[in-house]
């Protein structure tokens, strides 16, 4: 039996994204390195290899990144040099090999871009790169898109783009009190200016807590949160910037 797979919390905006494929103003297959790991780029030889053509389009289309292990480097996209574009997109600007084979042909790096994954603790959480135009708006133009919500388990898709915060040090520890109160703070502000302005001040009082060499005092950090959503510090703070 397998294990169950860990819960997953995001921002909203996250469960409402959608690629909108070919009626994107921007492409995610161009201009960057774009990394097929070992088990994708055995399933695109094998796909590849019925024509001469096929053959020869894998061949002028992939290589081995040497010097790397990495599981999601492992060979690297080769961009046509003119356009600098993966040489399997199409002419509608889709992947070629997933309307040939199929979703199950991408490699990881393809398959869960814009999505980015990290470990907290228990929990998987995810957000999405703004790199994306799609998933920037929904970001940046959503009045409720950055409430946290549990995503479906199948969201998540192990080990890919993974990077684990596992309570090391004090910044961890505090990970989840500082988030949510920053979204707060923003969420209750008169404008976003304000809302920015109470953030940029708490950051400054925080820094000498988090100061290395200092003694970390979570109950100290725990009551600077609390004194800055406070209305009456964010209206004071809101005044000063608007004079």
């Amino acid at each position: 039996m397998s294990e169950p797979l860990p819960p997953v919390l995001a921002p909203r905006y996250v469960s409402q994204f959608s690629c909108i494929g070919s009626a994107c103003e921007s492409t995610c297959c161009a201009g960057w390195s774009i990394g097929i790991d070992a088990g994708h780029l055995k399933d695109i030889r094998r796909a590849l290899q019925e024509t001469k053509a096929d053959r020869e389009l894998f061949e002028s289309s992939v290589k081995r990144a040497r010097g790397t292990q990495r599981g999601d480097h492992f060979a690297l996209i080769v961009l046509n040099p003119k356009t600098s574009e993966c040489r399997f997109l199409d002419g509608e600007k889709l992947c070629g090999l997933q309307r040939r084979f199929g979703e199950k042909l991408l490699p990881d790096t393809c398959a869960t871009y814009p999505r980015r994954q990290s470990f907290v603790g228990e929990r998987v959480e995810m957000a999405l790169s703004l790199s994306c135009p799609e998933a920037a708006r929904k970001a940046l133009l959503s009045a409720d898109a950055m409430e946290l919500v549990d995503l479906a388990d199948d969201t998540f898709r192990p080990p890919v783009g993974v990077q684990a915060f596992m309570d090391r040090d004090a910044y961890e520890r505090t990970l989840d009190l500082g988030r949510l109160s920053v979204l707060e703070i923003l969420s209750n502000a008169s404008s976003l200016t304000a809302g920015l302005g109470t953030v940029a001040a708490l950051a400054e009082v925080l820094g000498a807590e988090y100061a290395r060499g200092k003694a970390f005092d979570p109950a100290r950090v725990e009551s600077l949160f609390e004194e800055f959503k406070a209305p009456a510090r964010a209206s004071a703070l809101a005044g000063q910037i608007g004079s």
